[in-house]
């Protein structure tokens, strides 16, 4: 009877059957925590204000940043990945064409 009380099954740890199965959960477990990480990253990137970029306009003495910051609804501070360039481009040419 000693020996079952005493064999590694019957005292409540878990027995890996294999080495290799141990190594596939660690790495699995290091995937999941970057992975997970690299989420929190870029899903606050993309909706924080945090200011990410700069608003410069070229080609054009009539459209300010200003124009552009109001047709994007872009507040400060500025971040470049949540600006939707098609809202901006239609905004601008229905103002234009209004004109």
């Amino acid at each position: 009877m000693d020996d079952k009380q005493n064999h590694p099954s019957n005292s409540g740890e878990m027995q890996s059957s294999t080495p290799v199965r141990d190594e596939r959960a660690v790495f699995r477990k290091r995937v999941l925590k970057i992975g997970g990480a690299v989420t929190l990253v870029l899903v606050g990137l993309f909706t924080l204000p945090i200011p990410f970029g700069s608003l410069k306009v070229t080609g054009s003495d009539k459209v300010t940043v200003q124009d552009v910051m109001v047709a994007g609804d872009i507040h400060e501070p500025v971040n470049i990945l949540q600006i939707s360039t098609e809202k901006i481009v239609e905004r601008l040419t229905c103002r234009r064409a209004s004109n």
